[in-house]
This record gives structure tokens, C-alpha cells and sequence, in this order.
């Protein structure tokens, strides 16, 4: 019988690069910087793809009380708890308080949503950090394509389209100048070039 899987677009491209990795393609050590996840754990994901297949790269949730069932006696008595005895508790230290002294286990984010929906904890809007990312590691892996419509040559009025693709890993460039709208001719040029080469 066969296994049918709904899979996420992550999920799909871990497999593509774990199953590159086992190839021998790239290292592992690349496979985790495109993954975007520590080598241990890139380690960690490549023992369980072995042992299990297709499964093993699934990810595995944490069994969590449910949001839903958090009834209003039990959110009442979480708030009383937090005023009474645990104030001065920030969220993730009165989250494992609650699990030791009360019992009561719950995820770090239905702690948190109690807590800012009742008034006791605002929101954290800190500026967003971005890292710059890593370039591929084998070409063709990332090919970025853009164009733009602009006057590019002096004395001719009519407007050109320049359409360029870049190479992530190698930094390849190939343009290419059109008088005509990219979008019926020019990009599906620029792409057969790009496989061609």
C-alpha cells in the first residue's frame, strides 16, 4: 500500500538537500548553512532521515495542552497566580513555575497570550535584526532574475527593457537589452540561455 504525504515546502527542501548531502554532492556542513540550522542539528536530521526515511524529516511537536482548552477557571487562577505570587516572574521562569508548584503545563505562547489579553505583559516591538544570507554553494542552486524598463541608450527615445539573471554562487551575470516587454519574450530567452550554459 502505498504512503501519501502532505508536506510542507521546508519539509521538501530539506529532503532535496539532506538527499544531496548523502550523494556526496555537497558537504554536510554546506547542507546546514542552506537549511539554515546549527551542524549538530543538520547532524541530528541526517541520522533520522537515514533511520526512518522520508518520515524522519518531519517535524515533531510538542505535546502541549491546547490553547482551546483552556477553560476560564484555569486562565482566572493563572492570573491570580501571576498578581499574587509571581509578578515579578518573566514569562518563561513563571511558565516552568507554573509546571513545578501548580501543575499546570502549558506552552511558553498560551502563557504569554494570557498574560497580554488580561493586561499584565506588552508586547515586545523590538526592531527586527537581519543577518545577511549566505551565497549558495554549487551554482544553479540560486538564480535571481530582474528587470527594468529604462531610456538606456542615448538618442534612441523608445525605452529598453533590461532583463539580467545573476548567479547566487558564482556570480555569474547575463543581460540582455529588449525593445520589446521581457514578459512575452525576453525572460523565457534569458532562462533557456541560462540552462544552455
Amino acid at each position: 500500500m502505498k504512503k501519501y504525504y502532505l508536506i510542507s515546502e521546508e519539509e521538501l527542501k530539506r529532503y532535496e538537500v539532506l538527499t544531496q548531502a548523502l550523494r556526496g554532492c555537497i558537504t554536510l556542513r554546506q547542507a546546514s548553512e542552506i537549511l539554515g540550522l546549527s551542524y549538530r542539528q543538520c547532524l541530528r536530521l541526517k541520522e533520522r532521515f537515514q533511520n526512518k526515511g522520508f518520515e524522519g524529516l518531519f517535524r515533531k511537536s510538542t505535546p502541549h495542552a491546547n490553547a482551546l482548552k483552556v477553560t476560564g477557571e484555569l486562565r482566572q487562577s493563572i492570573l491570580n497566580l501571576r498578581e499574587k505570587l509571581y509578578w515579578d516572574f518573566n514569562i518563561l521562569h513563571f511558565k516552568d513555575k507554573l509546571k513545578e508548584n501548580h501543575e499546570i503545563d502549558l506552552s511558553y505562547e498560551t502563557v504569554r497570550k494570557i498574560l497580554i489579553d488580561a493586561g499584565l505583559h506588552e508586547e515586545n516591538k523590538r526592531k527586527r535584526m537581519y543577518r545577511r544570507r549566505r551565497r549558495m554553494p554549487r551554482e544553479g542552486m540560486l538564480v535571481q532574475m530582474d528587470s527594468s524598463q529604462h531610456r538606456w541608450i542615448e538618442g534612441v527615445s523608445e525605452p529598453w527593457w533590461l532583463v539580467a539573471m545573476v548567479d547566487d554562487a558564482s556570480g555569474w551575470v547575463y543581460a540582455e537589452l529588449h525593445i520589446l516587454n521581457p514578459f512575452k519574450i525576453g525572460h523565457s530567452q534569458l532562462v533557456e540561455v541560462k540552462l544552455s550554459a
